[in-house]
């Protein structure tokens, strides 16, 4: 697929959308192997994310493959981070892409409670800017999650999902106020004492 898509990149997109029914199930299975938890650091992340990228282009209105895709560019870059001293220039390129990603999922599904907080975390954690963005966004994903909670028609799955959304975006919120907090004070105190503000 990789040399197809080097050589032929709308042709590797119609090889797949041709048979899609049996292309998605392939597909899918790829991507759940490469990111199998039971890998650990193992994880094929960056493969995960290729695939991903080919159902983007197949079906680029389908949100879930968009959450995908950012879900695997970010992992990756977690993972690097984790083993310690990453290139700078590839863990940037990698959360880039990934809030990107998350970007373009929830402008398909904008009161999404999950695409919401994880596209607001992305801001917040890796790329440290937009704050005051990722902080409506925070708050949009918890209201979202309260409405979305409300209703009858979600599936046990979707309701586990956007419960997660409701707490994870409460708490980011919160380290969130603190850290802008904190940079307010070093702000305050910087002309007097030299203290520096990010």
């Amino acid at each position: 697929m990789r040399t197809h898509r080097t050589l032929a990149p709308a042709g590797l997109t119609a090889c797949v959308s041709g048979d899609w029914e049996r292309q998605y199930r392939d597909l899918s299975d790829l991507v759940g192997w490469c990111a199998d938890g039971d890998q650990g650091e193992r994880a094929r992340n960056l493969d995960a994310a290729f695939v991903s990228e080919i159902m983007c282009a197949v079906a680029p209105k389908e949100s879930t493959f968009w959450n995908n895709l950012g879900l695997f560019l970010r992992d990756e870059g977690e993972r690097l981070q984790r083993r310690g001293s990453p290139d700078p220039v590839v863990l940037r390129d990698l959360f880039e892409r990934a809030y990107a990603a998350y970007g373009q999922a929830l402008e398909l599904e904008p009161t999404n409670p999950n695409y919401l907080n994880d596209t607001a975390l992305m801001l917040h954690y890796h790329l440290d800017r937009d704050l005051e963005q990722a902080r409506a966004w925070y708050e949009e994903s918890y209201r979202q999650s309260e409405i979305w909670l409300a209703r009858e028609d979600l599936t046990p799955e979707m309701r586990d999902i956007v419960l997660i959304a409701k707490r994870d975006s409460k708490n980011n919120l919160a380290l969130l106020a603190e850290l802008l907090e904190k940079r307010k004070h070093a702000a305050e105190k910087a002309p007097g004492d030299g203290a520096e503000s990010r």
